[in-house]
């Protein structure tokens, strides 16, 4: 089966994710390929776990995450294309300014929910951030809009956690 995406609009590299290779799509979007080793040895999984991780973020972050279309074929195939957003990735000092730390209050709120009822965790910092980046004080998943300061989710990842007693908070 072909992809459901244009090949035509695969444009240049654009970045390197910890599981995909981010190219320009078209005019004014990213399209996100696989290339994680784990999904090369276990496509099935890998894939049963982007959809929940996909489902999980529009269930509980609907209003921050970056619009995104996730189109699966052949089963064990997959492309993400999302906008490509005027934005950073947010620093340990944004926080200083009230909206953006009251933003990140709610995301963590959520997040601490989402933990609770599902026994997974948001991925805010991404593979490649904290295996070669070290403490850099940024959140690689977490992006703030130039113009607008808005907290934008741009990443779907989730992970497993142990159970937790009941008076253990996050």
């Amino acid at each position: 089966m072909q992809p459901p995406y244009d090949k035509r609009k695969v444009g240049r590299f654009f970045a390197l994710g910890g599981e995909h290779l981010v190219y320009r799509y078209g005019s004014g979007q990213l399209i996100e390929l696989p290339f994680a080793l784990r999904y090369f040895i276990d496509k099935k999984h890998y894939c049963e776990n982007v959809r929940r991780g996909y489902e999980l973020y529009q269930k509980y972050f609907k209003d921050s995450f970056l619009s995104t279309e996730l189109m699966f074929y052949d089963d064990d195939e997959y492309a993400i294309i999302q906008k490509l957003l005027s934005a950073r990735v947010l620093k340990k000092s944004d926080l200083r300014e009230q909206s953006v730390a009251r933003d990140f209050e709610r995301i963590v709120s959520i997040s601490k929910k989402m933990a609770d009822a599902e026994h997974l965790m948001p991925d805010f910092f991404g593979g490649w951030r904290l295996l070669f980046s070290g403490v850099t004080h940024t959140v690689g998943n977490v992006l703030i809009e130039h113009e607008t300061k808005r907290l934008t989710l741009i990443d779907f990842g989730v992970f497993g956690m142990a159970e937790r007693e009941s008076n253990n908070k996050l």
